[in-house]
Order: structure tokens, then C-alpha cells, then sequence
């Protein structure tokens, strides 16, 4: 309770009047430092330690907190010896969650190979699994790999949702591919009905004023069907700053 709070003080105050301390208890306190804020994922870490000196078996749900925790540290070696007392224990083949977390971690840590390896080796995936290993391509710049696995995806005859297309834009946008971004941008609307959110448009905006498209991602934003957020303006800024467009920035700030 005190954790979910954000109370991480009197939340760590309990936890150190437990006397007898079981895998239950190490989750509550690990899980609420890691989901206070990227501040406290390191004290994350360092419970998970102190947990492990303490003789106290990490379970499924620990491997889960932990492996976010690494994946937004890029502590890959604390990662992987994770990896390899998940495979120990059987976790990996009995947790989807524990799988997708290892696939999450691999991924954000630019280890693309160990991700394909994870992914490749999975019995069940789901839309957050194919988004997780979408997203590793185009992390780390490789937008073709994202569009194969993205195609892929949908030969297995699944159906992306709003957050694969946010991964696969987001990819596109990373790595240039103004034609593959309108693609799949048309592609949501058109044959899935997918109704675009602020996220979907200002990948597109971004995407489209990094390419110095300025005029199109201008037109773009004065034909969106919603109000443009304010970041989505900055985008666009952005794009102008870099083009040397001070006119078109000028223009859209004053609205702004």
C-alpha cells in the first residue's frame, strides 16, 4: 500500500520491521521501488541482492520487477545471469511474463541477437512479446528488421493493435522510412480500424519534419481530426530547427 503510494520511506520502514522475510514480502518492497520512479531502480537492484544474501528464492514475479529494473539500467550482466537461473528453474518455460520480460530486457540493452534467440525459442506469443521484439529492431536502427518481424506478425494471421502501431511507427520514425510510416499509418485506419491517438499522429509529425518534410507534416497536423497536443508542435519545431525552417517554426509557435 505504502509503495503504490509512493510512499517508499514508510513502505521500506515495514519491510524492515518484518522479521521472518519470505518471497512475498522481497516482491512488495522490489516491485514498489521499481514502479515509484526510474530513480529508484537501482535500490531495486540492490534489494534483489540482499534478497538473494538473505537465501531467499527469487520466483516469477521477482524476475519480472528485477529484469525491468536491468532493461532501464542496461545492466546486462545482472540480466543474463537472470536469464540463466530462469532456464535453471523452469521459469522461463512456464512464465510468459518471465519470457516477455527477457525479451523486453535483451531488446532496451541493444543485445538484438539474445532478443531473437529468446523470441525464436518462445511457445506462446502475444501482441506485447511481437511488440517487444518489433520495438528491439528499431531501437537499435535497423527499420527493416521491425517491418520483416512486423510482416511476420501479421502471416501468423495476428492482429495488431494500437500499441503495434505506435512500435512499428515509432520504428519507422527512428530510422527514416517516410514511405513505410505512411504505409503502416494507412494500413491502421484503412484495414483495422484502428482510430490513431495523439502517439500515432506525433510519430508521424515527428517522423515526417526529421525527414525535413516540413510543408507535409504541417498539412498533416492542420488536417488531424483532434485537437494537436502541444508536444506534437514540438515535434514539429524540432524538425524546423533542424531544416533551418525559422519561418515555419515561427508560425506554428505563434499558434501555439
Amino acid at each position: 500500500m505504502y509503495a503504490k503510494c509512493h510512499a517508499v520511506r514508510d513502505a521500506r520502514y515495514i519491510f524492515e520491521t518484518v522479521m521472518v522475510k519470505d518471497v512475498i514480502t522481497w516482491n512488495s518492497i522490489i516491485s514498489g521501488y521499481f514502479q515509484v520512479s526510474s530513480a529508484y531502480e537501482a535500490e531495486a537492484l540492490e534489494l534483489f541482492h540482499q534478497m538473494r544474501s538473505d537465501s531467499t528464492s527469487p520466483d516469477a514475479v521477482t524476475l519480472v520487477s528485477v529484469l525491468s529494473a536491468c532493461a532501464s539500467l542496461s545492466a546486462l550482466g545482472v540480466g543474463s545471469s537472470l536469464h540463466a537461473f530462469s532456464i535453471k528453474w523452469g521459469l522461463q518455460s512456464s512464465s510468459v511474463y518471465v519470457v516477455t520480460a527477457l525479451l523486453n530486457f535483451y531488446a532496451k540493452c541493444g543485445d538484438v541477437k539474445s532478443a531473437c534467440l529468446v523470441f525464436d525459442g518462445m511457445v506462446e506469443k502475444n501482441s506485447i512479446t511481437w511488440s517487444a521484439m518489433i520495438g528491439g529492431y528499431g531501437m537499435q536502427g535497423d527499420g527493416s528488421g521491425s517491418l520483416a518481424l512486423f510482416s511476420d506478425m501479421l502471416k501468423e494471421n495476428l492482429e495488431p493493435n494500437e500499441v503495434i502501431f505506435i512500435t512499428i511507427l515509432s520504428a519507422c520514425r527512428n530510422t527514416g522510412m517516410i514511405g513505410e510510416g505512411w504505409r503502416c499509418f494507412n494500413l491502421m485506419c484503412r484495414d483495422y480500424n484502428c482510430v490513431p491517438s495523439m502517439k500515432h499522429y506525433a510519430c508521424m509529425v515527428d517522423l515526417l519534419a526529421r525527414a525535413g518534410r516540413l510543408e507535409e507534416a504541417l498539412d498533416f497536423i492542420e488536417n488531424m481530426p483532434i485537437q494537436p497536443e502541444l508536444s506534437l508542435f514540438g515535434s514539429f519545431l524540432h524538425g524546423c530547427g533542424l531544416h533551418g525552417r525559422f519561418d515555419l517554426g515561427e508560425v506554428q509557435y505563434a499558434k501555439c
